[in-house]
C-alpha cells in the first residue's frame, strides 16, 4: 500500500511539474505577441541599399532628428570660450601661463 501512494505522489508532482512549465510557456507566448516591435528590425523589412546589401528598413524619421531650441533661451558655443575639439588638447593646466 505505501509502494501505491509513494507512486501517485510522484505521478501527481511530475504532473503539477509539467502543467506549471505548459502554462509559463503559454504565458510567454502570449507576452511575446503583445510587445512593442514597431521601429525595429523584427519589424522592419529588408531592403538593398545601393551597395547591394541587405538593410533594416527602420524609420529613422523617428529617431533622428534635429531638435528645435528655444527662442527665448540662449545657447552658447563653449568654442567660443577656449575649448577645443582636438584630440590633443588637454584642459588640465593649472598655473596661471597657460595658453
Amino acid at each position: 500500500m505505501k509502494k501505491s501512494i509513494k507512486i501517485a505522489l510522484v505521478i501527481f508532482i511530475v504532473l503539477i511539474f509539467v502543467a506549471v512549465i505548459v502554462l509559463g510557456g503559454l504565458v510567454m507566448a502570449e507576452l511575446f505577441k503583445k510587445r512593442d516591435i514597431s521601429g525595429t528590425p523584427f519589424e522592419s523589412r529588408y531592403v538593398l541599399d545601393e551597395s547591394g546589401n541587405f538593410i533594416a528598413n527602420i524609420p529613422f524619421e523617428r529617431y533622428l532628428y534635429t531638435p528645435e531650441y528655444p527662442s527665448d533661451e540662449k545657447i552658447f558655443d563653449i568654442r567660443d570660450y577656449g575649448a577645443s575639439t582636438a584630440a590633443d588638447f588637454i584642459g588640465t593646466c593649472l598655473s596661471t601661463d597657460c595658453t
